[in-house]
């Protein structure tokens, strides 16, 4: 077995620009979603 288990996290690698590309478009569509949602709910703020 592995030093460390299965559920080790790899810190060697860095982050590259697709996984921000990823992380950032999952932030937009969650926040289109809540605004979404908003304004179904309260369409007269909207």
């Amino acid at each position: 077995m592995r030093p460390g288990g299965p559920g080790r996290r790899r810190e060697d690698r860095p982050m590259t620009a697709d996984g921000v590309l990823n992380v950032v478009l999952l932030v937009l569509s969650a926040a289109t979603a809540i605004y979404l949602m908003i304004a179904l709910i309260k369409p007269e703020r909207f």
